[in-house]
């Protein structure tokens, strides 16, 4: 023992080893600091019984508005769940830092004495989803509404980017007409196939946004009307004891599945349903001088309705890309692939193919002749439920409609203590809305699987100012096949077939 003192008598410190490289040692009589008790939600759980469901922040808390933070599960391949992800804020926009960083602080999980519910839970915070969170919350400021998305914003997603007049009629409705602020309006559209061609003034001017504008600025506009948005991505719905579940912990009285073509939420409330599908690649190019103020749309002979597309977003890039309907599932066949829609497109707009870039691909659930909502709280809206128009492919529209519909019909619903009525609620007003519109563009999809009668539509077009109008309104907004549209066709069908030079725009 007398080795181990010093010359004073004291105790010699025991000999260290040195630490390993790139690990801190701490002293032997210290103990680790106590884990800081979690400070932000942490969603994705499995329910387990004797566990509460949790949802609605304290009022005293968070004010109403805001962005959340989240640990998010990604799936593991080949099985069910996986390890969380640490995600960090979700970005909107400028006007909502200072409320964000007071919403991030967020309260522990663990504690809550009181089960906790949201009025209105919305899984997906695109066009559709954001919609819906306005028009519940325009119908009742005061509902507590959860917008999820497992993205960040701005993010982009493949889309012709086209925003035609009955959205923003639609947006206007609920304060949100403002989103296309800043970009110019496109009032010229070109239809062809060949040599068949026609070139008008559109009766009402169209916008081209790209959707990682479009998308950040309708969930700022939700933020700001008092929804909370928090990034998670849904792993699961389920019914819980007092209403619908999302991720097995989320509680809403009612669920807007507003989530994309592939919707965990609509497979949840479907299953897995046959349904009519096309497949699409977009991309941005520099505008030229063919395109410039204009959108055009050019046929190509593949399996119809096929077509090339190159819209002037007004900068000085034009959103570009192919598409085309794919063969039913009970028939043999391949997708197309990437190079061959590349191909397509360069053929029928030459130039925008080689020049572009940011390349992305998607499916496109085209809608049918009739739209199905089930009764109970859990609401279908967008390319969720299916509403794609089935003879351009365009979708904006019935998002931005069918979202709002589905906030309305879910606030109305709660002010009656009937949430289980919302189902039924939405359903009548989509069907009010679009039911005739979907029957109508479900009978032209089909008519034009035949080139001759896209040539005689065209043909149409170029004599009728009338009958170019009626088609745009069909393609892009609620339109009908009228009796002057059914007759300029019928003429164009019979008559001999004539080449039709451009007409220029009016």
């Amino acid at each position: 023992m007398a080795g181990r003192r010093g010359p004073a008598g004291r105790r010699r410190p025991p000999p260290q080893r040195p630490a390993r490289p790139g690990r801190r040692r701490r002293h032997r009589g210290a103990r680790p600091p106590a884990p800081a008790r979690p400070a932000l939600r942490r969603a994705g759980r499995r329910h387990r019984p004797g566990r509460r469901v949790r949802g609605r922040p304290r009022r005293s808390r968070r004010p109403p508005g805001g962005v959340r933070r989240d640990r998010c599960r990604r799936p593991r391949a080949g099985g069910r769940g996986g390890r969380r992800v640490r995600s960090g804020p979700v970005r909107v926009g400028r006007r909502d830092r200072p409320r964000r960083r007071h919403a991030a602080r967020g309260r522990p999980m663990t504690g809550r004495p009181e089960e906790e519910e949201w009025d209105v839970v919305v899984v997906g915070a695109g066009p559709a989803g954001s919609s819906a969170a306005l028009g519940a919350l325009a119908e009742d400021p005061s509902l507590r509404v959860l917008l999820l998305d497992r993205s960040d914003f701005p993010r982009d997603k493949s889309c012709g980017d086209g925003i035609a007049p009955q959205a923003i009629d639609v947006l206007a409705e609920v304060g949100a007409a403002d989103v296309v602020a800043g970009w110019a309006p496109v009032r010229h559209l070109e239809l062809a196939r060949g040599d068949v061609r026609v070139s008008r003034t559109m009766r009402r001017e169209a916008y081209v946004i790209p959707r990682a504008v479009l998308d950040a600025r309708l969930v700022e506009r939700a933020v700001e009307r008092g929804a909370v948005l928090e990034r998670h991505r849904a792993t699961s719905l389920t019914t819980g004891p007092h209403g619908p579940v999302v991720s097995g912990d989320i509680a809403g009285r009612v669920v807007v599945g507003a989530d994309g073509a592939h919707s965990l939420v609509r497979r949840a409330l479907l299953g897995d349903r046959r349904q009519q599908r096309a497949i699409a690649i977009r991309g941005y190019a520099p505008t030229t001088d063919a395109v410039r103020g204009r959108q055009v749309i050019r046929y190509g002979a593949r399996r119809h309705p096929s077509y090339a597309w190159a819209f002037d977003r007004g900068d000085g890039w034009a959103n570009v890309g192919y598409g085309e309907l794919l063969p039913p599932e009970r028939e043999r066949g391949s997708a197309p692939s990437r190079k061959l829609m590349l191909d397509q497109l360069e053929a029928l707009i030459p130039g925008v193919a080689g020049s572009g870039g940011e390349w992305r691909g998607h499916h496109l659930p085209l809608s049918g002749w009739r739209w199905h909502q089930p009764d109970g709280p859990v609401l279908l809206v967008g390319d969720a439920a299916g509403l794609i128009n089935p003879m351009t492919g365009e979708g904006i529209y019935y998002a931005v409609a069918s979202g709002v519909a589905a906030g309305r019909a879910a606030a109305r619903s709660l002010a009656a203590g009937d949430p289980d009525g919302a189902g039924a609620r939405h359903r009548a007003e989509v069907r009010g809305l679009l039911g005739r519109h979907l029957r109508h563009t479900w009978t032209a999809s089909r008519l034009a699987q035949s080139p001759r009668v896209v040539d005689a539509g065209i043909r149409a077009a170029a004599g009728d100012q009338h009958v170019f109008d009626s088609l745009v309104e069909i393609g892009l907004g609620g339109g009908r096949i009228d009796a002057r549209l059914a007759g300029g066709l019928l003429h164009s069908l019979i008559r001999p077939a004539r080449p039709t030079g451009a007409r220029e725009p009016t």
